[in-house]
């Protein structure tokens, strides 16, 4: 990957994907909108709700896009959402609903970081949580060896392991020209996996062993997993 000379003005979507978790959903949004607030940088960031729950009633905050399934699952809520809702972005930031960034900095400025690299996936690290009367963090999900050969295999990069739906941002352009391959993933639950993947073997992945993100490790107890399909 080369480092690209200047870095222009990007437009970046958040994404979060969400079905029946309106607590955590504004939870999440309340916590991306104050680092929005305060972020300094180049380049505009603002939310985007795409929701399998066609019957909800919710109150965003302002600015923030918002789309219904017209499909059914995750899947098409994730594809339907990153080809047209997002489309006006230039890289789509994408998670779930019951997850959260990482408090300790603001994870925009990370994310900046990333844009300076030319690919066409950026995946970060996350730490497990439980929601307790505290956050109890857990251990980051890609745990890499403490020294890796110069030349390697990128999922080695990722240490092995399958990528998780959170902390991982996609150059808009590039899902845009996967339209017909990401629908035969639709009713898998990995649409959004097949993308990094491709990266993957076009050695268009980068990344970055920074946890931006807090993955939700609690039982899915809530309702969401009721309808497999939707999550």
């Amino acid at each position: 990957m080369q480092r690209t000379q200047s870095v222009p003005s990007y437009t970046v979507a958040i994404l979060v994907t969400t079905y029946k978790r309106n607590a955590q959903l504004l939870r999440v949004l309340r916590q991306a909108a104050d680092y929005i607030a305060d972020y300094k940088g180049p380049h505009r960031y603002y939310l985007c709700v795409a929701d399998s729950d066609r019957d909800n009633q919710i109150d965003l905050p302002p600015g923030t896009a918002y789309v219904r399934n017209a499909g059914t699952g995750f899947d098409e809520n994730f594809i339907g959402a990153a080809l047209s809702q997002c489309g006006g972005a230039d890289f789509i930031y994408a998670m779930a609903d019951d997850d959260l960034f990482n408090p300790a900095l603001n994870p925009l400025y990370v994310l900046d970081a990333a844009m300076n690299l030319d690919a066409d996936v950026y995946m970060f690290n996350n730490v497990l949580f439980l929601q307790h009367e505290t956050l109890i963090l857990g251990h980051e999900h890609y745990r890499l060896p403490p020294l890796l050969p110069p030349v390697i295999d990128p999922m080695d990069r990722i240490g092995g392991v399958v990528p998780r739906y959170c902390a991982v941002m996609y150059r808009a352009g590039y899902l845009a020209g996967l339209r017909a391959e990401l629908a035969a993933f639709v009713g898998t639950l990995h649409a959004y996996a097949a993308p990094i993947f491709m990266a993957i073997g076009r050695q268009r992945m980068v990344f970055f062993d920074y946890p931006v993100a807090l993955f939700e490790s609690d039982a899915k107890t809530d309702g969401a997993w009721d309808d497999v399909e939707r999550v």
